[in-house]
């Protein structure tokens, strides 16, 4: 599907101006655009990073995601010692708008300090299209052709490759679960349901991001190989509305996390009345800033 989608779209990206192109997609009016998300955590004495910076069109839609993330990769030796090296990521992803299609290219560099056989760097394009609304209802990957279903502005469901994952939502409306039908790892049918997996606070989201897709609660968007892995993902679709109404209230934490003693029960920090800190209950913190 990508290769229609991408013949019928503009032939000559350099000639595209992204502050007059004419989309479906509308960005979200909800509140102050969020500049950057800062994550870090410490793992077994190993610091991790992820920094994402995004820049806006004219016209308020997400136009460019950069990221730069610090990870550490497991390895093992023939002798079956192992451990840990350091991993230095860099990205760059570029969305491009045409009416009722959708292009992002991305690229990706990770540097091995201290085993530079491991380097590596790839370019990517995945291409979708806009229903009416400006929601995505199909999307290809180097991978997967993906169709996604909604009502009312709220996405019900992602098919893709004989699977399907339907969103679970509480009564407000936020996304807490998810139920998959397919296939086990033998390739076996499978159906599992996992509900009220997160909680929400009461404070409604007064910016243009949705945390929980960032969080990794939109459990469909890890099946999308540059998101499969959170937080390592080279750009956002359902946090910038791409596939239905952001949540309207920030999210609380991980039900599974919800009986630890240490948890944090009000893990929100605020600043003229926008959320600008997170910590999770496992020592996860997320840094929030904005633009002018």
């Amino acid at each position: 599907m990508a290769v229609g989608l991408l013949c019928s779209a503009c032939s000559d990206d350099e000639e595209y101006n992204p502050d007059t192109a004419q989309s479906n997609y509308q960005p979200a009016d909800s509140g102050q655009r969020v500049a950057t998300v800062y994550t870090t955590n410490t793992v077994d004495g190993r610091d991790y990073s992820w920094k994402h910076n995004f820049s806006y069109d004219a016209q308020g839609r997400i136009k460019e995601v950069n990221s730069v993330i610090k990870h550490h990769r497991a390895w093992s030796s023939i002798t079956g010692t192992g451990g840990y090296r350091e991993c230095n990521i860099t990205s760059n992803a570029k969305y491009y708008y045409y009416g009722e299609e959708l292009k992002i290219v991305y690229s990706v560099n990770k540097v091995y300090p201290e085993y530079s056989s491991w380097n590596t760097s790839y370019t990517y394009t995945d291409a979708g299209k806009l229903n009416d609304d400006g929601y995505i209802c199909y999307y290809s990957t180097d991978l997967f052709s993906f169709e996604y279903e909604y009502n009312m502005g709220n996405m019900l469901a992602a098919y893709f490759n004989g699977v399907s994952i339907k969103l679970l939502r509480d009564g407000r409306g936020n996304v807490n679960g998810h139920k998959y039908s397919g296939y086990d790892t033998s390739g076996n049918d499978s159906i599992s349901t996992r509900s009220g997996r997160y909680e929400y606070t009461s404070v409604r989201n007064n910016t243009n991001f949705d945390f929980s897709a960032y969080f990794g609660y939109w459990e469909h968007e890890r099946y999308i190989e540059a998101m499969a892995v959170w937080p390592y993902a080279s750009y956002q679709l359902a946090a910038f509305g791409f596939f239905g109404s952001v949540s309207k209230y920030l999210p609380l934490y991980e039900t599974s996390t919800a009986g630890d003693e240490n948890a944090v029960i009000s893990p929100w920090e605020f600043k003229d009345g926008l959320p600008v800190k997170y910590t999770s209950p496992d020592g996860r913190v997320t840094e929030i800033t904005y633009t002018d």
